[in-house]
């Protein structure tokens, strides 16, 4: 077994502490269907001039595929920069509330909450997403995998000693994602073995 290399996010706390694991009750993947060839129900005509219809009394609650999938992948984004601010920061609040039941984006916070409260800090160098990919759908669950590029991160003692240093690195997640309450939130990550 290879020493812990990624730095940032959860690798960085969380391989500490024995690694990532799947949060319980989230579905198993299955790959997502290809693209439909069968025409959007979205579609509408114009013209014909006024109707005696009334407009619908509420907006529609989905969004395009395109705009949906876009959506998805900014609240990944926005958790993975929200996890970097939490490091920085020692402020978990924000992180917490962009999951919902995930084991180790729990143990992640925790983490980062006791480096801070017993005094201590941590500096984290800027990462980058790569590969980001919807891998399947399973009803209201969507399944992504990603790498993680890294750079160092140190933990230091209430002293300003270093407790412990990474030295950043690749690895590869899988994440689940769910909408709830009208927002997307992480149910799921799990470091995937390369």
């Amino acid at each position: 077994m290879r020493p812990p290399s990624s730095a940032l996010l959860l690798p960085t706390v969380l391989l500490v502490l024995g690694g990532l694991s799947a949060c319980n009750g989230d579905p198993e993947p299955k790959i997502a269907d290809p693209t439909s060839s069968s025409p959007s129900s979205d579609t509408s005509t114009t013209g014909g001039g006024p109707t005696n219809s009334p407009p619908p009394s509420d907006p529609p609650t989905s969004e395009p595929p395109k705009s949906a999938r876009a959506a998805r992948a900014a609240a990944i984004r926005e958790w993975s920069n929200e996890s970097f601010e939490m490091q920085r920061s020692g402020d978990s609040t924000r992180f917490r509330s962009l999951s919902h039941g995930c084991e180790s984006c729990d143990v992640l916070a925790d983490r980062v909450d006791d480096v801070y409260a017993s005094g201590g800090r941590i500096t984290v160098e800027p990462f980058a997403i790569r590969g980001l990919k919807q891998i399947a759908a399973t009803g209201p669950t969507f399944i992504y995998e990603y790498t993680l590029n890294s750079g160092e991160t140190v933990i230091y003692n209430r002293s300003g000693k270093v407790d412990e240093r990474f030295t950043g690195g690749r690895e590869r997640f899988q994440m689940n994602l769910r909408q709830l309450d009208g927002q997307w939130k992480v149910t799921s990550l799990t470091r995937i073995a390369q």
